[in-house]
Protein backbone atom coordinates (compact mmCIF):
# COMPACT_ATOMS: atom_id res chain seq x y z
CA UNK A 1 0.00 0.00 0.00
CA UNK A 2 1.04 3.62 -0.46
CA UNK A 3 2.80 4.88 2.66
CA UNK A 4 2.37 8.53 3.70
CA UNK A 5 6.03 9.13 2.89
CA UNK A 6 5.62 7.78 -0.61
CA UNK A 7 2.42 9.75 -1.18
CA UNK A 8 3.84 13.00 0.19
CA UNK A 9 7.34 12.85 -1.18
CA UNK A 10 6.89 10.77 -4.31
CA UNK A 11 6.90 13.79 -6.59
CA UNK A 12 8.98 16.27 -4.60
CA UNK A 13 12.15 14.20 -4.79
CA UNK A 14 12.02 14.08 -8.57
CA UNK A 15 11.41 17.68 -9.51
CA UNK A 16 7.62 17.38 -9.57
CA UNK A 17 7.68 14.04 -11.40
CA UNK A 18 6.51 10.93 -9.56
CA UNK A 19 9.27 8.51 -8.63
CA UNK A 20 9.24 5.02 -10.19
CA UNK A 21 8.57 3.33 -6.86
CA UNK A 22 5.68 5.66 -6.10
CA UNK A 23 4.27 5.17 -9.60
CA UNK A 24 4.29 1.41 -9.13
CA UNK A 25 2.60 1.83 -5.76
CA UNK A 26 -0.10 4.01 -7.29
CA UNK A 27 -0.68 1.56 -10.13
CA UNK A 28 -1.06 -1.36 -7.77
CA UNK A 29 -3.68 0.57 -5.79
CA UNK A 30 -5.45 1.77 -8.96
CA UNK A 31 -5.37 5.29 -7.50
CA UNK A 32 -5.46 6.81 -10.96
CA UNK A 33 -8.64 5.02 -11.95
CA UNK A 34 -11.06 5.03 -9.03
CA UNK A 35 -9.25 6.73 -6.18
CA UNK A 36 -7.02 5.15 -3.56
CA UNK A 37 -10.03 3.87 -1.60
CA UNK A 38 -11.11 1.87 -4.65
CA UNK A 39 -7.68 0.32 -4.92
CA UNK A 40 -7.49 -0.43 -1.21
CA UNK A 41 -10.56 -2.64 -1.50
CA UNK A 42 -8.25 -5.30 -2.90
CA UNK A 43 -6.55 -5.48 0.49
CA UNK A 44 -9.78 -5.86 2.48
CA UNK A 45 -11.80 -8.87 1.43
CA UNK A 46 -15.31 -9.73 2.53
CA UNK A 47 -14.15 -11.80 5.50
CA UNK A 48 -12.07 -8.94 6.90
CA UNK A 49 -14.97 -6.52 6.45
CA UNK A 50 -17.42 -8.71 8.39
CA UNK A 51 -14.80 -9.40 11.04
CA UNK A 52 -14.54 -5.67 11.63
CA UNK A 53 -18.35 -5.40 11.88
CA UNK A 54 -18.41 -8.29 14.35
CA UNK A 55 -15.81 -6.61 16.56
CA UNK A 56 -17.73 -3.32 16.43
CA UNK A 57 -20.92 -5.20 17.30
CA UNK A 58 -19.32 -6.64 20.43
CA UNK A 59 -17.81 -3.29 21.43
CA UNK A 60 -21.16 -1.54 21.02
CA UNK A 61 -22.99 -4.11 23.13
CA UNK A 62 -20.30 -4.07 25.79
CA UNK A 63 -20.44 -0.28 26.10
CA UNK A 64 -24.23 -0.30 26.34
CA UNK A 65 -24.57 -2.99 29.00
CA UNK A 66 -21.53 -1.74 30.91
CA UNK A 67 -22.67 1.86 31.34
CA UNK A 68 -26.46 1.78 30.95
CA UNK A 69 -26.90 -1.17 33.31
CA UNK A 70 -23.83 -0.26 35.40
CA UNK A 71 -22.36 -3.75 35.09
CA UNK A 72 -18.74 -2.87 34.44
CA UNK A 73 -16.68 -3.89 31.45
CA UNK A 74 -16.21 -7.60 32.24
CA UNK A 75 -19.81 -8.36 33.14
CA UNK A 76 -21.03 -5.98 30.42
CA UNK A 77 -19.08 -7.91 27.79
CA UNK A 78 -20.40 -11.18 29.21
CA UNK A 79 -23.94 -9.80 28.99
CA UNK A 80 -23.41 -8.55 25.43
CA UNK A 81 -22.43 -12.05 24.28
CA UNK A 82 -25.16 -13.65 26.39
CA UNK A 83 -27.88 -11.46 24.84
CA UNK A 84 -26.39 -11.11 21.36
CA UNK A 85 -26.11 -14.86 20.76
CA UNK A 86 -29.33 -15.67 22.68
CA UNK A 87 -27.43 -17.92 25.06
CA UNK A 88 -29.85 -17.06 27.87
CA UNK A 89 -27.81 -17.59 31.01
CA UNK A 90 -30.45 -15.73 33.05
CA UNK A 91 -27.97 -13.48 34.83
CA UNK A 92 -27.71 -10.50 34.87
CA UNK A 93 -31.40 -9.71 34.40
CA UNK A 94 -32.74 -6.80 32.35
CA UNK A 95 -35.24 -4.83 34.44
CA UNK A 96 -35.65 -1.79 32.15
CA UNK A 97 -37.94 -1.64 29.12
CA UNK A 98 -35.37 0.27 27.09
CA UNK A 99 -33.07 -2.73 27.43
CA UNK A 100 -35.68 -4.96 25.84
CA UNK A 101 -35.80 -2.91 22.64
CA UNK A 102 -32.04 -2.70 22.36
CA UNK A 103 -31.55 -6.38 23.17
CA UNK A 104 -34.07 -7.48 20.55
CA UNK A 105 -32.19 -5.63 17.83
CA UNK A 106 -28.90 -6.88 19.24
CA UNK A 107 -30.08 -10.50 19.07
CA UNK A 108 -31.02 -10.15 15.39
CA UNK A 109 -27.56 -8.80 14.57
CA UNK A 110 -25.91 -11.59 16.55
CA UNK A 111 -27.86 -14.27 14.69
CA UNK A 112 -26.82 -12.61 11.44
CA UNK A 113 -23.16 -12.94 12.32
CA UNK A 114 -23.59 -16.66 12.99
CA UNK A 115 -25.20 -16.94 9.57
CA UNK A 116 -22.30 -15.03 8.03
CA UNK A 117 -19.86 -17.48 9.63
CA UNK A 118 -21.72 -20.40 8.06
CA UNK A 119 -21.75 -18.55 4.74
CA UNK A 120 -17.99 -18.09 4.82
CA UNK A 121 -17.62 -21.77 5.55
CA UNK A 122 -19.70 -22.63 2.48
CA UNK A 123 -17.70 -20.17 0.38
CA UNK A 124 -14.50 -21.81 1.54
CA UNK A 125 -15.70 -25.21 0.35
CA UNK A 126 -16.65 -23.76 -3.04
CA UNK A 127 -13.34 -21.89 -3.22
CA UNK A 128 -11.40 -25.10 -2.64
CA UNK A 129 -13.02 -26.62 -5.75
CA UNK A 130 -12.63 -23.66 -8.09
CA UNK A 131 -9.50 -24.98 -9.78
CA UNK A 132 -11.28 -27.52 -11.99
CA UNK A 133 -8.11 -29.25 -13.19
CA UNK A 134 -6.69 -29.70 -9.70
CA UNK A 135 -10.10 -30.82 -8.45
CA UNK A 136 -10.33 -33.40 -11.25
CA UNK A 137 -6.87 -34.79 -10.51
CA UNK A 138 -7.60 -34.98 -6.79
CA UNK A 139 -10.88 -36.77 -7.47
CA UNK A 140 -9.15 -39.33 -9.68
CA UNK A 141 -6.53 -39.95 -7.02
CA UNK A 142 -9.27 -40.24 -4.38
CA UNK A 143 -11.07 -42.93 -6.40
CA UNK A 144 -7.81 -44.84 -6.79
CA UNK A 145 -6.91 -44.64 -3.10
CA UNK A 146 -10.40 -45.60 -1.87
CA UNK A 147 -10.73 -48.70 -4.04
CA UNK A 148 -11.84 -51.80 -2.14
CA UNK A 149 -8.53 -53.56 -2.72
CA UNK A 150 -6.54 -50.81 -1.01
CA UNK A 151 -5.39 -51.20 2.62
CA UNK A 152 -7.55 -49.59 5.29
CA UNK A 153 -4.77 -47.15 6.23
CA UNK A 154 -4.57 -45.77 2.67
CA UNK A 155 -8.36 -45.49 2.39
CA UNK A 156 -8.61 -43.66 5.70
CA UNK A 157 -5.87 -41.25 4.69
CA UNK A 158 -7.64 -40.56 1.39
CA UNK A 159 -10.94 -39.86 3.16
CA UNK A 160 -9.27 -37.47 5.60
CA UNK A 161 -7.41 -35.64 2.83
CA UNK A 162 -10.55 -35.27 0.71
CA UNK A 163 -12.60 -33.94 3.63
CA UNK A 164 -9.89 -32.06 5.51
CA UNK A 165 -11.70 -28.72 5.40
CA UNK A 166 -14.72 -30.26 7.15
CA UNK A 167 -12.66 -32.30 9.60
CA UNK A 168 -10.50 -29.33 10.54
CA UNK A 169 -13.48 -27.25 11.68
CA UNK A 170 -14.70 -30.14 13.85
CA UNK A 171 -11.26 -30.55 15.42
CA UNK A 172 -11.09 -26.82 16.17
CA UNK A 173 -14.46 -26.98 17.90
CA UNK A 174 -13.39 -30.01 19.97
CA UNK A 175 -10.21 -28.20 21.01
CA UNK A 176 -12.28 -25.14 21.99
CA UNK A 177 -14.68 -27.26 24.05
CA UNK A 178 -11.74 -28.95 25.77
CA UNK A 179 -10.28 -25.60 26.83
CA UNK A 180 -13.65 -24.44 28.19
CA UNK A 181 -14.04 -27.66 30.16
CA UNK A 182 -10.55 -27.31 31.60
CA UNK A 183 -10.80 -23.71 32.78
CA UNK A 184 -14.32 -24.17 34.20
CA UNK A 185 -13.22 -27.23 36.20
CA UNK A 186 -10.21 -25.30 37.53
CA UNK A 187 -12.04 -22.06 38.41
CA UNK A 188 -15.55 -23.16 39.43
CA UNK A 189 -14.46 -26.57 40.75
CA UNK A 190 -17.09 -28.36 38.69
CA UNK A 191 -16.90 -32.09 37.99
CA UNK A 192 -16.26 -33.12 34.41
CA UNK A 193 -19.94 -33.82 33.74
CA UNK A 194 -20.98 -30.29 34.76
CA UNK A 195 -18.04 -28.67 32.96
CA UNK A 196 -18.76 -30.39 29.63
CA UNK A 197 -22.44 -29.50 29.97
CA UNK A 198 -21.49 -25.86 30.53
CA UNK A 199 -19.15 -25.79 27.52
CA UNK A 200 -21.48 -27.49 25.05
CA UNK A 201 -24.65 -25.69 26.16
CA UNK A 202 -22.81 -22.37 25.95
CA UNK A 203 -21.53 -22.92 22.41
CA UNK A 204 -24.91 -24.27 21.30
CA UNK A 205 -26.62 -21.14 22.77
CA UNK A 206 -28.57 -23.31 25.20
CA UNK A 207 -27.15 -21.61 28.29
CA UNK A 208 -28.34 -24.39 30.59
CA UNK A 209 -25.29 -24.24 32.87
CA UNK A 210 -24.18 -20.66 33.62
CA UNK A 211 -21.24 -19.81 35.83
CA UNK A 212 -22.16 -18.81 39.41
CA UNK A 213 -23.44 -15.25 39.92
CA UNK A 214 -20.68 -14.50 42.43
CA UNK A 215 -17.85 -15.54 40.10
CA UNK A 216 -14.84 -13.20 39.86
CA UNK A 217 -14.94 -10.53 37.16
CA UNK A 218 -12.14 -12.15 35.13
CA UNK A 219 -14.22 -15.34 34.83
CA UNK A 220 -17.14 -13.37 33.35
CA UNK A 221 -14.82 -11.80 30.80
CA UNK A 222 -13.12 -15.10 29.94
CA UNK A 223 -16.45 -16.87 29.50
CA UNK A 224 -17.63 -14.05 27.24
CA UNK A 225 -14.54 -14.45 25.03
CA UNK A 226 -14.92 -18.23 24.70
CA UNK A 227 -18.65 -17.91 24.04
CA UNK A 228 -18.12 -15.18 21.43
CA UNK A 229 -15.90 -17.45 19.35
CA UNK A 230 -17.34 -20.81 20.40
CA UNK A 231 -20.90 -20.16 19.18
CA UNK A 232 -20.07 -19.56 15.49
CA UNK A 233 -17.34 -22.20 15.69
CA UNK A 234 -19.84 -24.81 16.82
CA UNK A 235 -22.26 -23.74 14.09
CA UNK A 236 -19.59 -24.34 11.46
CA UNK A 237 -18.53 -27.63 13.08
CA UNK A 238 -22.08 -28.98 13.13
CA UNK A 239 -22.55 -27.97 9.49
CA UNK A 240 -19.32 -29.80 8.68
CA UNK A 241 -20.48 -32.90 10.53
CA UNK A 242 -23.76 -32.84 8.64
CA UNK A 243 -21.91 -32.52 5.34
CA UNK A 244 -19.77 -35.54 6.18
CA UNK A 245 -22.80 -37.63 7.12
CA UNK A 246 -24.85 -36.60 4.09
CA UNK A 247 -21.99 -36.57 1.60
CA UNK A 248 -22.66 -38.35 -1.67
CA UNK A 249 -19.96 -38.31 -4.30
CA UNK A 250 -20.92 -38.38 -7.97
CA UNK A 251 -20.78 -41.89 -9.35
CA UNK A 252 -18.88 -41.67 -12.64
CA UNK A 253 -20.62 -44.74 -14.03
CA UNK A 254 -24.05 -43.20 -13.43
CA UNK A 255 -22.98 -40.03 -15.21
CA UNK A 256 -21.68 -42.04 -18.15
CA UNK A 257 -25.05 -43.79 -18.46
CA UNK A 258 -26.79 -40.42 -18.67
CA UNK A 259 -24.49 -39.31 -21.47
CA UNK A 260 -24.79 -42.61 -23.36
CA UNK A 261 -28.59 -42.51 -23.36
CA UNK A 262 -30.32 -42.04 -26.73
CA UNK A 263 -30.85 -38.45 -27.82
CA UNK A 264 -34.53 -37.56 -28.12
CA UNK A 265 -36.22 -35.16 -30.50
CA UNK A 266 -37.30 -33.08 -27.52
CA UNK A 267 -33.67 -32.53 -26.54
CA UNK A 268 -32.83 -31.37 -30.04
CA UNK A 269 -35.76 -28.97 -29.96
CA UNK A 270 -34.54 -27.65 -26.62
CA UNK A 271 -31.12 -26.95 -28.14
CA UNK A 272 -32.75 -24.94 -30.91
CA UNK A 273 -35.16 -23.23 -28.52
CA UNK A 274 -32.30 -21.92 -26.41
CA UNK A 275 -30.18 -21.01 -29.43
CA UNK A 276 -27.56 -23.64 -28.62
CA UNK A 277 -27.74 -25.27 -32.08
CA UNK A 278 -26.93 -23.31 -35.22
CA UNK A 279 -29.77 -24.83 -37.28
CA UNK A 280 -27.61 -26.55 -39.90
CA UNK A 281 -29.32 -29.90 -39.28
CA UNK A 282 -26.19 -31.45 -37.78
CA UNK A 283 -24.80 -31.72 -34.26
CA UNK A 284 -21.11 -30.97 -34.22
CA UNK A 285 -18.73 -31.79 -31.41
CA UNK A 286 -19.24 -28.52 -29.54
CA UNK A 287 -23.03 -28.84 -29.71
CA UNK A 288 -22.88 -32.45 -28.50
CA UNK A 289 -20.79 -31.36 -25.50
CA UNK A 290 -23.40 -28.68 -24.77
CA UNK A 291 -26.14 -31.31 -24.96
CA UNK A 292 -24.29 -33.51 -22.46
CA UNK A 293 -23.76 -30.56 -20.12
CA UNK A 294 -27.50 -29.85 -20.15
CA UNK A 295 -28.24 -33.53 -19.53
CA UNK A 296 -25.97 -33.49 -16.49
CA UNK A 297 -27.89 -30.58 -14.99
CA UNK A 298 -26.30 -27.42 -16.38
CA UNK A 299 -28.88 -24.67 -16.77
CA UNK A 300 -29.33 -23.88 -20.51
CA UNK A 301 -29.44 -20.20 -19.61
CA UNK A 302 -25.94 -20.57 -18.19
CA UNK A 303 -24.80 -22.09 -21.48
CA UNK A 304 -26.35 -19.12 -23.28
CA UNK A 305 -24.41 -16.80 -21.01
CA UNK A 306 -21.18 -18.67 -21.78
CA UNK A 307 -21.87 -18.30 -25.51
CA UNK A 308 -22.44 -14.56 -25.13
CA UNK A 309 -19.27 -14.25 -23.07
CA UNK A 310 -17.34 -15.91 -25.89
CA UNK A 311 -18.74 -13.41 -28.38
CA UNK A 312 -17.73 -10.53 -26.11
CA UNK A 313 -14.16 -11.81 -25.95
CA UNK A 314 -13.97 -12.50 -29.70
CA UNK A 315 -13.04 -8.98 -30.76
CA UNK A 316 -12.21 -9.85 -34.37
CA UNK A 317 -15.27 -12.14 -34.87
CA UNK A 318 -13.02 -15.00 -35.93
CA UNK A 319 -14.93 -17.61 -33.86
CA UNK A 320 -11.68 -18.35 -32.04
CA UNK A 321 -9.95 -16.63 -29.16
CA UNK A 322 -6.34 -15.56 -29.14
CA UNK A 323 -4.35 -15.53 -25.93
CA UNK A 324 -4.72 -11.77 -25.89
CA UNK A 325 -8.50 -12.01 -26.16
CA UNK A 326 -9.13 -14.85 -23.73
CA UNK A 327 -6.95 -13.31 -21.00
CA UNK A 328 -8.15 -9.78 -21.81
CA UNK A 329 -4.50 -8.83 -21.75
CA UNK A 330 -4.31 -9.25 -17.97
CA UNK A 331 -1.47 -11.72 -17.91
CA UNK A 332 2.21 -11.28 -17.22
CA UNK A 333 5.04 -11.98 -19.62
CA UNK A 334 6.34 -14.69 -17.29
CA UNK A 335 3.06 -16.61 -17.50
CA UNK A 336 2.93 -16.32 -21.28
CA UNK A 337 6.49 -17.56 -21.56
CA UNK A 338 5.61 -20.58 -19.43
CA UNK A 339 2.76 -21.30 -21.84
CA UNK A 340 5.07 -20.96 -24.83
CA UNK A 341 7.47 -23.48 -23.29
CA UNK A 342 4.79 -26.10 -22.61
CA UNK A 343 5.00 -29.31 -24.62
CA UNK A 344 1.34 -29.18 -25.68
CA UNK A 345 1.74 -25.71 -27.13
CA UNK A 346 4.85 -26.70 -29.06
CA UNK A 347 3.04 -29.71 -30.49
CA UNK A 348 0.14 -27.52 -31.59
CA UNK A 349 2.60 -25.13 -33.22
CA UNK A 350 4.16 -27.96 -35.19
CA UNK A 351 0.74 -29.18 -36.33
CA UNK A 352 -0.57 -25.78 -37.35
CA UNK A 353 2.65 -24.63 -39.00
CA UNK A 354 2.52 -21.43 -36.99
CA UNK A 355 1.50 -19.43 -40.04
CA UNK A 356 -2.26 -18.82 -39.74
CA UNK A 357 -3.81 -15.59 -38.46
CA UNK A 358 -0.45 -14.08 -37.60
CA UNK A 359 -1.90 -10.58 -37.60
CA UNK A 360 -4.80 -11.25 -35.21
CA UNK A 361 -3.45 -13.88 -32.81
CA UNK A 362 -0.77 -13.68 -30.20
CA UNK A 363 2.14 -16.05 -30.73
CA UNK A 364 3.35 -17.46 -27.47
CA UNK A 365 6.57 -18.70 -29.05
CA UNK A 366 7.64 -15.14 -29.80
CA UNK A 367 7.32 -14.23 -26.16
CA UNK A 368 10.57 -16.00 -25.41
CA UNK A 369 12.31 -13.00 -26.94
CA UNK A 370 10.94 -10.60 -24.31
CA UNK A 371 13.77 -11.00 -21.75
CA UNK A 372 16.34 -10.37 -24.49
CA UNK A 373 14.47 -7.21 -25.48
CA UNK A 374 14.54 -5.94 -21.91
CA UNK A 375 18.19 -6.81 -21.53
CA UNK A 376 18.91 -4.83 -24.70
CA UNK A 377 17.04 -1.81 -23.31
CA UNK A 378 18.89 -2.08 -20.01
CA UNK A 379 22.24 -1.91 -21.79
CA UNK A 380 21.10 1.24 -23.60
CA UNK A 381 20.05 2.84 -20.30
CA UNK A 382 23.46 2.17 -18.80
CA UNK A 383 25.07 3.99 -21.72
CA UNK A 384 26.53 0.92 -23.38
CA UNK A 385 26.00 0.97 -27.15
CA UNK A 386 25.77 -2.54 -28.62
CA UNK A 387 28.04 -3.31 -31.49
CA UNK A 388 26.59 -3.40 -34.99
CA UNK A 389 27.48 -7.05 -35.39
CA UNK A 390 25.43 -8.03 -32.34
CA UNK A 391 22.47 -6.02 -33.57
CA UNK A 392 22.59 -7.72 -36.97
CA UNK A 393 22.82 -11.12 -35.33
CA UNK A 394 19.82 -10.31 -33.14
CA UNK A 395 17.83 -9.19 -36.19
CA UNK A 396 18.64 -12.42 -38.03
CA UNK A 397 17.55 -14.44 -35.01
CA UNK A 398 14.24 -12.60 -34.85
CA UNK A 399 13.63 -12.97 -38.59
CA UNK A 400 14.12 -16.73 -38.35
CA UNK A 401 11.24 -16.88 -35.88
CA UNK A 402 7.98 -17.02 -37.85
CA UNK A 403 6.09 -15.51 -34.94
CA UNK A 404 8.33 -12.53 -34.37
CA UNK A 405 5.82 -9.98 -35.73
CA UNK A 406 3.29 -10.02 -32.88
CA UNK A 407 1.91 -7.59 -30.40
CA UNK A 408 4.78 -8.37 -28.00
CA UNK A 409 7.28 -5.85 -29.39
CA UNK A 410 10.21 -3.94 -28.01
CA UNK A 411 9.72 -0.52 -26.47
CA UNK A 412 9.63 2.15 -29.21
CA UNK A 413 12.79 4.17 -29.73
CA UNK A 414 11.23 7.43 -28.56
CA UNK A 415 10.56 5.89 -25.14
CA UNK A 416 14.18 4.91 -24.51
CA UNK A 417 15.24 8.36 -23.40
CA UNK A 418 12.31 8.66 -21.00
CA UNK A 419 12.97 5.21 -19.54
CA UNK A 420 16.66 5.97 -19.08
CA UNK A 421 15.79 8.88 -16.80
CA UNK A 422 14.12 6.50 -14.38
CA UNK A 423 17.20 4.28 -14.15
CA UNK A 424 17.67 0.62 -13.69
CA UNK A 425 15.15 0.40 -10.84
CA UNK A 426 12.29 1.51 -13.12
CA UNK A 427 13.13 -1.18 -15.65
CA UNK A 428 13.16 -3.88 -13.02
CA UNK A 429 9.81 -2.79 -11.56
CA UNK A 430 8.13 -2.47 -14.97
CA UNK A 431 9.39 -5.86 -16.13
CA UNK A 432 7.75 -7.60 -13.18
CA UNK A 433 4.48 -5.63 -13.44
CA UNK A 434 1.40 -7.33 -14.83
CA UNK A 435 -0.34 -6.29 -18.02
CA UNK A 436 -2.68 -4.10 -16.01
CA UNK A 437 0.26 -2.06 -14.77
CA UNK A 438 1.72 -1.85 -18.28
CA UNK A 439 -1.63 -0.64 -19.55
CA UNK A 440 -1.57 2.22 -17.04
CA UNK A 441 1.88 3.21 -18.29
CA UNK A 442 0.66 3.13 -21.88
CA UNK A 443 -1.94 5.82 -21.29
CA UNK A 444 0.84 8.11 -20.10
CA UNK A 445 3.70 7.32 -22.46
CA UNK A 446 1.79 6.06 -25.54
CA UNK A 447 4.26 3.21 -25.80
CA UNK A 448 5.44 0.05 -24.07
CA UNK A 449 5.25 -3.70 -24.14
CA UNK A 450 1.74 -5.08 -24.58
CA UNK A 451 0.27 -8.56 -24.57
Amino acid sequence: MCSPTQMGNGADNNGGKASPRFSGCVRRLNCRKGGCMGGMKKYMNKATFYLMLWVLWMIGGTLYYSYVNHLGVSVGFYQAINIGYSIGYGYPREPMEQNWWFSSAYVVLGASFVGVALGFFADKIVEDSQDWFTHMMEKQQYEIDTASDKPLRIRMRAHIKANWTLIRSILLWLAWITIMITYSMASVKWPFSAAQYFAISTCSTGGHMPIPDDSPLWLFGLTGIFAAIGVPLMGVAMASLGSLLMEKRDDLDDLKKIIEADVTAEELLDLQRFGLEDGDGEIDKAEFIILCMVRLGTDPRLVQFISKEFQKLDDDNSNSLSILEITRGRVSCDDLQKLSQSESYRNSRRLSGAKDDMGSRVSLQSLSSIPETHDHDEENQKGAKPQAGKVDAAKEEVNENVTAETECEAIPEEDHDDDAAHGEETLENDFHDTFEDNEDQFHESQGGIFF
